[in-house]
């Protein structure tokens, strides 16, 4: 049954190899396939498939352990058993022994490692230390530079690091981490990895296949399985510091992992339920969960009559499992069947099988070669409606990729995780190989920009109508609001871009539009003013936000040329003035739109600011004169301004006249007024004085009476003096004495009483 979404699968062109009665060997450091059969070696490159397969028949026969070529292929060192080794010259097939120091003690070899650097050429690793040896002159022998005494259990090498983990301990529970540079041997701190169960402190001692040496993400690291627990504990490693980086979940049951390092990945081969999970630590901060589902280990795509099958069909790897060793770092070997399988990520299965696709975009930005998956898994997450929240977290994730290639983040060796970093031209194994799998890029070679995500999410998606309008515009606010929130400007086509959906939309989301410019979603920006400018026929707020963001922009000339188009001369000059120099206009332009107003007093008032100006020019000795000259081209304006200031002028004094004609009625109207007012105060005032001249009469015709005072009661001459101000009522008006009102006493009559009341 063919399986279609395997996210980890065998290439499809192995070595093979004829495995009836014959020995095989993988040397990981030149990643050699070493097949010994009747005294005759042959060897297969894994890394350079154009290489045939060579042939050794010269060596001698004997038994064979464990064979390894050096690193500029001139040498093979061939264990032939636990305490000897032979080293074969290659050029002229010469040979000679060596053994190990310690022999009569029981000191065993657990095997060798090949360095070729100026510290030594080979690495004897035994029971009882390291002894670092180096060819005489004549290449003849080897020597003993160095013995490092230590107690070794067994060893894992890492040749990409140059880094060796011992196991030390009497209970075998310790590992040592040695580094190999050029010229020293370099000592990482020892630590005892956790060896006991959850349910009870029993330890149990550590075994080789359950740890791993590799380098993730540059950071150098220990891989320690710990089936017990089903977890897989990673320990990174430094010159003078060693921490738990991280501690995996495997979520299944089995009592051998098998690990796989590829592109900064960790591949878990679960043997007993024959699935494969893929974890990063990079994501681990964020999720505890595989990447991607677990799934069986993807056999070669299937063949057809004309090769491969150009869907890439796969057919599950079970059939395959017979009798694997699985070698570092990618590599399965499969001695009963006779080949040699090659491990290879599918990233476009690894996609189809994870949900989640916020981590499933932080992996990819890590992996090589993987831009387009990361483009399509962006649409995808579009067109499938993901939650807004959830494309904000991934837009900002690729944000964030995009700065960080731009700015290298500083480097993790630094302090106390520093290590010794490999280089190819280490001198002088010119032949080393590299570090394969177990180093990748940590970035794609070219980040997804804004240009990107326009021309392959954005514009694909809204040309094929895949969401609704309102999703879209959405959609593409979340993306601009994760530029805004790393300070990063967002270009014109995706400005342009989401300004078209505004106003494309059935109906225009102009509030939506408002919104994005009041709160600064949408960057200023001359396009998006002149965008706006040419949406104020059908939103007349437009005018005013474009008119702002030129204002923000310091366009002002600009903002001058967007009034005199809309006929506001008058607001044209005061923006002018306020803005004093900064402002500059050409005058035939300023009047010809207040001429085209049809407003006399803009065009009389921008004349009056043109000539303004061309006096401070002068002043400031930035021009010739301050009158108008022939490549000003206003001579039209100063024409119908010298007409239209004589028939003012003619205006002004018609109205000066009639301003005076109309003063000049009002005065004759109020004379008149005030003689007939007068007129009519003289006639009362005669009346009056013949009505006192008849009672004055009338009393002197009578007795003369004393005279009191009518507050008091007591003649006037014995009445006291009192203020006048104290007087109160209709006694105060009557007085024109010192005393109060006085009257004179008369006999009472009809013409007394009469004259009383009259006063």
């Amino acid at each position: 049954m063919a399986l279609f979404h395997s996210h980890c699968q065998l290439q499809s062109n192995p070595v093979s190899f004829e495995n009836n009665e014959a020995q095989v060997f993988f040397d990981d450091c030149n990643e050699y396939l070493v097949v010994y059969k009747d005294s005759v070696f042959t060897v297969s490159s894994l890394k350079d498939r154009t290489i045939p397969p060579q042939s050794l028949d010269f060596v001698r026969k004997d038994a064979v352990l464990d064979v390894r070529f050096s690193l500029d292929k001139r040498h093979v060192c061939i264990m032939r058993s636990h305490t000897d080794i032979d080293v074969v010259n290659l050029a002229d097939g010469s040979e000679f022994n060596y053994t190990c120091k310690g022999k009569e003690k029981g000191n065993m070899l657990h095997g060798f490692v090949w360095l070729n650097n100026t510290m030594c050429d080979l690495v004897l690793v035994t029971s009882g230390g390291l002894e670092l040896l180096k060819f005489t002159p004549k290449l003849d022998s080897m020597k003993l530079v160095k013995h490092d005494n230590r107690s070794i259990h067994w060893f894992i090498y890492s040749h990409p690091n140059r880094l060796m983990l011992l196991c030390s301990g009497k209970d075998y529970n310790c590992i040592q981490s040695l580094q190999f540079t050029p010229d020293k041997l370099i000592k990482i701190p020892d630590f005892n990895p956790e060896v006991s169960s959850k349910s009870g402190n029993k330890r149990t001692p550590l075994e080789k296949a359950n740890f791993l040496a590799c380098k993730l993400y540059d950071k150098l690291c220990c891989v320690y399985v710990f089936a017990a627990r089903q977890e897989l504990i990673i320990y990174q490693l430094g010159k003078e510091a060693i921490g738990k980086l991280c501690t995996i979940n495997l979520f299944s049951a089995c009592d051998h992992y098998a690990v796989s390092v590829m592109d900064n990945l960790l591949v878990v081969h679960n043997t007993d339920s024959k699935i494969t999970m893929i974890f990063d630590v990079w994501l681990q901060q964020w999720t505890s969960h595989p990447i991607a589902a677990p799934l069986p280990l993807g056999g070669p795509p299937s063949k057809t009559e004309e090769g491969e099958s150009p869907s890439g069909d796969l057919e599950p790897a079970e059939q395959f499992i017979q009798e694997w060793s699985f070698e570092q770092p990618h590599y399965i070997l499969d001695r009963k069947a006779g080949r040699m399988w090659g491990l290879e990520l599918n990233l476009e299965h690894l996609c189809a099988s994870s949900s989640d696709k916020v981590n499933l975009v932080r992996c990819l930005l890590k992996r090589r070669d993987a831009r387009e998956l990361t483009l399509g898994v962006l649409r995808g997450c579009v067109r499938e409606r993901e939650p807004l929240y959830s494309l904000l977290q991934i837009f900002t994730i690729v944000v964030d990729a995009a700065l960080t290639a731009s700015s290298p983040p500083p480097s993790t060796r630094a302090g106390k995780w520093w290590y010794y970093e490999p280089r190819e031209d280490d001198p002088p194994s010119e032949g080393a190989p590299s570090s394969g799998g177990s180093v990748g890029l940590d970035l794609p070679s070219k980040p997804i920009d804004q240009a990107d995500c326009h021309r392959h999410v954005f514009l694909p998606i809204y040309q094929a109508k895949a969401v609704e309008d309102d999703y879209l515009i959405a959609v593409t606010t979340e993306y601009l609001l994760a530029l805004s929130s790393r300070g990063l400007m967002a270009e014109t086509v995706m400005v342009e871009f989401l300004l078209s959906l505004i106003v494309e939309a059935s109906p225009p989301r102009y509030n939506v539009l408002h919104q994005l410019l009041q709160y600064h979603v949408m960057q200023d920006s001359l396009s998006v003013a002149q965008r706006l400018l040419e949406l104020e026929p059908a939103y007349p707020p437009a005018l005013q936000l474009a008119l702002d963001m030129l204002h923000r922009l310091k366009a002002h000339e600009q903002v001058m040329e967007a009034l005199l188009q809309r006929g506001a001369v008058v607001q044209a000059i005061h923006y002018a003035k306020e803005k004093g120099g900064g402002v500059r206009l050409v005058p035939s332009h300023l009047l010809a739109a207040a001429r085209e107003s049809g407003d006399d007093h803009a065009f009389f008032a921008a004349y009056r600011f043109v000539t303004a100006e061309l006096q401070a020019e002068h002043t400031a000795h930035r021009r010739a004169s301050p009158s108008f000259l022939p490549q000003d081209a206003c001579d039209d304006h100063v024409a119908t301004t010298s007409a239209s200031s004589a028939e003012e002028a003619e205006v002004e004094e018609a109205e000066v006249e009639e301003a005076e004609t109309q003063e000049a009625e009002p005065q004759e109207a109020e004379v008149e007024e005030l003689w007939l007012k007068r007129q009519r105060l003289k006639r009362q005032s005669l009346k009056k004085e013949e009505v006192e001249e008849a009672e004055s009469e009338e009393a002197d015709a009578e007795e003369p009476a004393a005279a009191v005072c009518i507050q008091c009661a007591l003649p006037v001459d014995q009445t006291p003096p009192r203020p006048l101000a104290k007087r109160r009522g209709p006694w105060r008006r009557a007085a024109r004495a010192r005393h109060g009102v006085v009257l004179r006493i008369a006999p009472l009559g009809a013409e007394a009483a009469r004259a009383s009341e009259l006063l």
